[in-house]
Protein backbone atom coordinates (compact mmCIF):
# COMPACT_ATOMS: atom_id res chain seq x y z
CA UNK A 1 0.00 0.00 0.00
CA UNK A 2 1.31 3.66 -1.13
CA UNK A 3 2.31 5.63 2.06
CA UNK A 4 -0.24 8.55 0.02
CA UNK A 5 -2.79 5.73 0.17
CA UNK A 6 -2.16 4.88 3.93
CA UNK A 7 -2.04 8.45 4.94
CA UNK A 8 -5.56 8.79 2.92
CA UNK A 9 -7.13 5.70 4.39
CA UNK A 10 -5.97 7.15 8.34
CA UNK A 11 -7.51 11.03 7.75
CA UNK A 12 -10.72 9.34 6.45
CA UNK A 13 -11.25 6.92 9.08
CA UNK A 14 -10.11 9.49 12.28
CA UNK A 15 -12.50 12.06 10.67
CA UNK A 16 -15.25 9.76 10.77
CA UNK A 17 -14.21 8.91 14.34
CA UNK A 18 -14.10 12.65 15.39
CA UNK A 19 -17.58 13.27 13.65
CA UNK A 20 -18.77 10.04 15.81
CA UNK A 21 -17.15 11.58 18.63
CA UNK A 22 -18.69 14.57 18.39
CA UNK A 23 -21.90 13.88 17.38
CA UNK A 24 -22.49 12.32 20.84
CA UNK A 25 -22.42 13.49 24.80
CA UNK A 26 -19.97 11.23 25.91
CA UNK A 27 -16.71 9.48 24.67
CA UNK A 28 -16.35 7.74 21.93
CA UNK A 29 -14.32 4.08 22.65
CA UNK A 30 -14.43 2.05 19.50
CA UNK A 31 -14.85 -1.66 20.35
CA UNK A 32 -13.62 -4.03 17.65
CA UNK A 33 -16.20 -6.87 16.77
CA UNK A 34 -16.11 -9.91 18.79
CA UNK A 35 -15.36 -12.24 16.15
CA UNK A 36 -11.82 -10.99 15.61
CA UNK A 37 -11.22 -10.76 19.35
CA UNK A 38 -8.76 -13.26 20.59
CA UNK A 39 -5.40 -14.82 20.57
CA UNK A 40 -3.70 -14.71 16.94
CA UNK A 41 -0.45 -16.23 15.77
CA UNK A 42 1.59 -18.31 12.82
CA UNK A 43 2.87 -20.48 15.73
CA UNK A 44 0.33 -20.96 18.57
CA UNK A 45 2.87 -23.35 20.58
CA UNK A 46 5.39 -20.55 20.85
CA UNK A 47 4.69 -17.86 23.63
CA UNK A 48 7.88 -15.82 22.74
CA UNK A 49 6.71 -16.04 18.29
CA UNK A 50 6.95 -12.54 17.04
CA UNK A 51 3.77 -13.42 15.41
CA UNK A 52 1.54 -13.38 18.57
CA UNK A 53 -1.36 -11.06 18.58
CA UNK A 54 -4.00 -10.41 21.40
CA UNK A 55 -6.84 -8.20 20.23
CA UNK A 56 -9.44 -7.24 23.21
CA UNK A 57 -12.48 -5.40 22.27
CA UNK A 58 -10.44 -1.76 22.44
CA UNK A 59 -6.83 -2.76 22.60
CA UNK A 60 -4.34 -4.27 21.03
CA UNK A 61 -1.03 -6.41 21.58
CA UNK A 62 1.71 -7.04 19.14
CA UNK A 63 5.03 -8.57 19.89
CA UNK A 64 6.82 -5.41 21.20
CA UNK A 65 4.01 -2.90 20.90
CA UNK A 66 0.73 -2.36 22.07
CA UNK A 67 -2.13 0.38 22.10
CA UNK A 68 -5.52 1.52 22.71
CA UNK A 69 -7.79 1.23 19.84
CA UNK A 70 -8.55 4.75 18.28
CA UNK A 71 -10.95 4.11 15.18
CA UNK A 72 -12.55 0.96 14.01
CA UNK A 73 -14.27 0.52 10.24
CA UNK A 74 -15.93 -2.35 9.64
CA UNK A 75 -16.66 -3.49 6.36
CA UNK A 76 -19.31 -6.61 6.35
CA UNK A 77 -19.09 -9.24 8.74
CA UNK A 78 -15.30 -10.41 7.83
CA UNK A 79 -13.20 -7.37 7.27
CA UNK A 80 -11.76 -4.48 9.51
CA UNK A 81 -10.39 -1.54 9.84
CA UNK A 82 -8.20 -0.27 12.65
CA UNK A 83 -6.32 2.63 13.86
CA UNK A 84 -4.11 2.23 17.14
CA UNK A 85 -2.08 4.62 18.71
CA UNK A 86 0.67 1.91 19.59
CA UNK A 87 3.78 2.66 21.52
CA UNK A 88 6.62 0.28 22.18
CA UNK A 89 10.32 1.00 23.09
CA UNK A 90 9.84 4.19 24.22
CA UNK A 91 7.75 5.61 20.95
CA UNK A 92 4.70 6.68 20.37
CA UNK A 93 2.80 6.30 16.80
CA UNK A 94 -0.74 6.03 14.92
CA UNK A 95 -0.77 2.85 13.42
CA UNK A 96 -3.22 1.90 10.27
CA UNK A 97 -4.28 -1.96 10.08
CA UNK A 98 -6.75 -3.99 7.78
CA UNK A 99 -7.45 -7.74 8.77
CA UNK A 100 -9.86 -10.09 7.53
CA UNK A 101 -11.34 -13.30 9.04
CA UNK A 102 -11.61 -16.71 6.89
CA UNK A 103 -11.60 -20.32 7.19
CA UNK A 104 -15.03 -20.04 9.51
CA UNK A 105 -13.14 -16.99 11.85
CA UNK A 106 -10.07 -19.54 12.56
CA UNK A 107 -7.67 -17.35 9.95
CA UNK A 108 -6.84 -13.76 10.42
CA UNK A 109 -5.17 -12.43 7.52
CA UNK A 110 -3.54 -8.94 7.62
CA UNK A 111 -4.21 -7.40 4.19
CA UNK A 112 -3.48 -3.53 4.56
CA UNK A 113 -0.91 -4.31 2.29
CA UNK A 114 -2.85 -4.79 -0.83
CA UNK A 115 0.65 -6.82 -2.53
CA UNK A 116 1.73 -9.03 0.59
CA UNK A 117 -1.14 -10.41 3.24
CA UNK A 118 0.30 -12.03 6.73
CA UNK A 119 -2.19 -15.37 7.92
CA UNK A 120 -2.26 -15.89 11.70
CA UNK A 121 -4.66 -18.30 13.31
CA UNK A 122 -7.15 -18.25 15.98
CA UNK A 123 -4.86 -20.01 19.27
CA UNK A 124 -6.48 -20.76 22.27
CA UNK A 125 -6.20 -18.63 25.40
Amino acid sequence: MSAVKMFLMITAVATLSAISTSATSHEHSPQIPSQFQGRWSENCEDDESTSNLVIEPSYIYYYESSGPIRAVVKQGEFEVALISELSGEGEVWLSFTKFRLTGGNANLIDVTDDEQHFVRYRCRS
